[in-house]
């Protein structure tokens, strides 16, 4: 069996009904175990590429592949209303905002009260929070998790604050696109504790495989916040544990 056979009848279909998205250096570990000879890089590329032309997979960012055509969307709405009030009053500042509400529909148990949070630059973040308090919105400035356990039950629709990193990916206006906030859910639950971590994760994989994603972007944001990515199921960078199958 040829390289190209062997993807196209047995790798590739594995892969899509396993995974939501996995890397090139899956693909080819999984052909050079599979035959005992490492393909071409170009000819697995280009075999690759073609798979998208054809529909088949879809581009996930750079050497990443994906089963899932449709994108990942989520209501604004959720967070309109502080989004509106920090652009009104501060247009050139950069923000990104999300919602703990967009976990929910993918959650066994529903969060009992939603969190908004919005990043923005550190130096802007007392000056933000005086804005919003002045119009009536309830914050907490990067609580630490004393502090968060103190004041989220008290109140009714909390909006945290915390700091952006530099090279994150980049908000749709003042949107946090999911490559960005489904690590930070994950990272600020650790500090925050607001759900179930293992619940949470759980619930992060189903909506990854809802919907397309640039997974090279999550995965790379991922790192720099030191998040493992042995927390996503569907995400597949190295491929060796089915290589059994491939040789039935």
């Amino acid at each position: 069996m040829t390289h190209k056979q062997l993807l196209q009848d047995k790798i590739i279909p594995h892969l899509i009904e396993n995974t939501a998205y996995f890397s090139y250096d899956a693909v080819w570990e999984s052909v050079t175990r599979t035959t005992g000879k490492e393909p071409s890089p170009s000819t697995l590329r280009h075999y690759l590429s073609d798979c998208i032309k054809q529909g088949i997979l879809y581009d996930a960012g750079k050497g990443w592949y994906s089963s899932l055509s449709e994108p990942l969307t989520f209501p604004d709405a959720t967070v309109a209303k502080p989004l509106r009030e920090i652009t009104k009053r501060l247009p050139m500042l950069s923000v990104s905002a999300w919602s703990t509400e967009w976990i929910n529909p993918y959650m066994h148990h529903l969060l009992s009260k939603s969190f908004q949070f919005v990043s923005m630059e550190r130096d802007a973040m007392s000056t933000v929070a005086e804005l919003l308090l002045d119009a009536g919105f309830e914050v907490l400035v990067h609580p630490d998790s004393e502090t968060f356990e103190k004041f989220s039950s008290r109140l009714q629709n909390p909006l945290i604050l915390y700091p952006s990193l530099s090279r994150e990916p980049s908000p749709r206006d003042g949107i946090a696109p999911p490559e960005k906030w489904l690590v930070d859910l994950l990272v600020e639950n650790e500090r925050l504790a607001f759900a179930e971590n293992d619940e949470l994760q759980q619930a992060v994989n189903r909506l990854l495989g809802a919907g397309h994603v640039k997974i090279s972007e999550l995965v790379s944001y991922a790192r720099r916040r030191n998040l493992s990515l042995t927390v996503f199921d569907c995400i597949n960078s190295k491929n060796s544990d089915f290589l059994e199958i491939m040789h039935d």
